[in-house]
């Protein structure tokens, strides 16, 4: 089994994400420790030999290191406030990885397009010294076992990886909307439904005991779609029925002790 299976195995067995993620980095940087020992920096190596381990073989575990460590944020601070909390938190995370992406053009168009005359400069460490690139990642990896762009093509496949990532959550999470049941429509009378608001309010079912009729009568008939009428006045038609004054409710009732002895019985 090569890294990235071993990889996968180790972050998709936990019962977790987060925990996942966290053995992920662990292996990771396990990895390019046992790199760092492997290549013994200032041994006698060749400036191709040089240019393939910073840009070839250190990049399967440093790339996938920065990946899961910002997964590791992304999943911890994940908000659990609903649907339009969560699109804000995706996209912010889906902009911060495409700003990192766009600040680094030219180096990607240098990649993309196959070319190898700058690897001399940007992947040994005797070519150009520019801004610590370390600097901006703490303790992620080693902070003297790098190059001046080794790391940077690095956070490049990581971004690449997460903005990919993010867009496929974002979708995901608009597609859940989509298929989520905000209303239901009435298909009863209006008679029906003024037993069942009635039979609510004197039962009691509410946490608040003082609440109006009316008030019942407005939320549910907005979540079953059922354009405002004068509930109190079909109250009082129902008051005058002569026979079974609560239809309804004794046909719900009959129907569920029906289902009822049916399920058991099936069991």
């Amino acid at each position: 089994m090569d890294f990235q299976d071993q990889l996968e195995t180790i972050v998709l067995s936990e019962a977790t994400k987060l925990v996942g993620y966290d053995k992920g980095i662990d292996f990771c940087q396990k990895k390019l420790k046992k790199l760092k020992l492997e290549f013994i920096p200032g041994s006698n190596l060749g400036v191709q030999e040089e240019i393939n381990f910073f840009k070839i073989i250190k990049q399967k575990a440093q790339s996938k290191l920065f990946y899961y460590w910002e997964l590791r944020a992304y999943q911890a601070n994940y908000p659990l406030s609903g649907n339009k909390s969560e699109k804000e938190y995706i996209q912010l995370k889906l902009k911060k990885a495409q700003t990192f992406l766009d600040s680094h053009t030219n180096f990607r168009n240098y990649l993309k397009l196959g070319h190898t005359h700058h690897d001399h400069l940007y992947f040994t460490r005797k070519g150009i010294q520019g801004v610590n690139a370390a600097m901006a990642i703490g303790s992620i990896v080693e902070s003297d076992f790098y190059t001046s762009h080794d790391i940077i093509l690095s956070r490049i496949k990581a971004n690449e990886s997460l903005v990919a990532f993010y867009e496929t959550d974002l979708k995901d999470l608009r597609k859940r909307k989509s298929n989520q049941v905000t209303s239901l429509q009435w298909a009863s009378s209006k008679v029906a439904f003024v037993e069942l608001v009635y039979a609510l309010y004197h039962t009691g079912v509410f946490k608040h005991k003082d609440i109006p009729v009316s008030t019942i009568a407005k939320v549910l008939g907005e979540c079953f779609q059922i354009p405002s009428f004068d509930i109190y006045n079909t109250y009082s038609d129902i008051k005058r029925r002569k026979k079974e004054p609560s239809a309804f409710l004794n046909q719900m009732l009959l129907s569920f002790h029906q289902a009822l002895e049916k399920d058991i019985h099936s069991d």
